[in-house]
């Protein structure tokens, strides 16, 4: 088993070195940054967003991080944080080594290749709706994209299977996000380029740098399958795999990983109630963290009251949305080791039963 791991552990820094070496075109490059110009600004979002409360680290822990972020190509100033740093890792690949796209190409339902089975992110702003399939997903992780006046970052990490979309618009200031190549509890790391604030994606909000604390919007997204695209929303357009860079678009190489037991990277509280891969719809009530077991939702609206909100759930032709207190809240997708890692404490889970 030792063996196996590493082997995949290898593997996994094999695609990211790759990433750095590959002859990518220039329009697929990320483009200059709009994000804050100044640290000031980003301490003036983390004043107002009401996140994470900062903690303090101590000389031997900032030193740590320094060299972490040395080694990745990371300028990230880590004297502001929210989290214990000891506990971001790095992923194998480097900074970009996983490398984002902004504003990429798109193709029609029909001229996609992606089989039917193919699951990924349905978003619909301003009447138009785009599908990014995780098969390509599984290659960059974040995609910066636009449609009229909404700016936001469509994300993926394969490691927790947690598809989350966020504005990107902070006060004004649209960010563009990039791969840290760090992970904490086995979670992607993205980082703004404005700032190199650090980022996680199952929290929502920058945990080092100067915009720790800073929360990001949750925007509406559904997990759907290729052919439930094609059949439901024949007019979305989907993500071409012209990105500018050589990748197997038809390989996961992540290989079983979904399927098995094993994790890669260490996670904090655990428990087995479920399967620790089963995918869970995350959504917040209040100030709540709510999740419920996806395949057990079935056709029928199912309805509870979670700290002294009324809420209901249903499912239609494979998006599920959510209402809490009569009003659409829009949510998202996590593998269950992911979600009760960060929320054993404050999170409730809605079984279904």
């Amino acid at each position: 088993m030792r063996i196996m791991l590493l082997a995949l552990l290898l593997a996994l820094v094999a695609v990211g070195v790759s990433a750095c070496g590959s002859g990518d075109d220039q329009s697929a490059q990320p483009t200059e940054s709009t994000g804050p110009a100044t640290a000031d600004d980003a301490q003036e979002a983390g004043d107002e967003a009401g996140g994470e409360g900062e903690r303090a680290s101590n000389p031997a822990q900032l030193e740590q991080a320094h060299k972490l972020f040395e080694r990745t190509g990371l300028s990230t100033d880590p004297s502001k944080s929210s989290v214990d740093l000891s506990q971001l890792i790095g992923g194998g690949p480097p900074k970009d080594g996983i490398p984002a796209l902004t504003n990429p190409g798109y193709v029609t339902g029909d001229e996609a290749p992606e089989a039917g089975e193919v699951r990924g992110l349905l978003v619909d702003f301003e009447g138009e709706q785009r599908f990014y399939p995780f098969n390509i997903m599984v290659w960059h992780e974040v995609v910066n994209d636009s449609i009229g006046d909404v700016h936001y970052a469509v994300t993926f990490c394969p490691l927790c299977g947690s598809g989350i979309v966020f504005d990107r618009d902070l006060g004004g200031e649209v960010v563009e996000f990039g791969v840290s190549g760090l992970l904490w509890e086995s979670n992607l790391v993205m980082y703004d380029r404005g700032t190199e604030s650090l980022w996680s994606q199952t929290l929502g909000e920058a945990i080092v740098g100067p915009f720790t604390g800073t929360r990001l919007e949750l925007l509406p997204v559904q997990l759907l399958t290729m052919e439930q695209v094609r059949d439901g929303h024949p007019d979305a357009l989907v993500l071409s795999r012209q990105t500018g860079h050589n990748r197997d678009y038809e390989r996961n190489p992540y290989g079983d990983y979904d399927t098995s037991e094993r994790l890669l990277f260490p996670v904090g509280d655990q428990d087995d109630r479920f399967f620790a891969k089963e995918l869970f719809w995350v959504f917040w009530a209040g100030e709540t963290s709510v999740a419920f077991p996806m395949e057990r939702l079935g056709d029928k609206p199912r309805t509870t009251t979670i700290a002294g909100h009324e809420i209901e759930a249903r499912s239609d032709g494979g998006s599920i949305d959510v209402t809490v207190d009569g009003r659409m809240v829009p949510g998202y997708v996590e593998m269950w080791f992911s979600w009760i890692s960060t929320h054993a404490d404050d999170g409730v889970v809605w079984n279904l039963e």
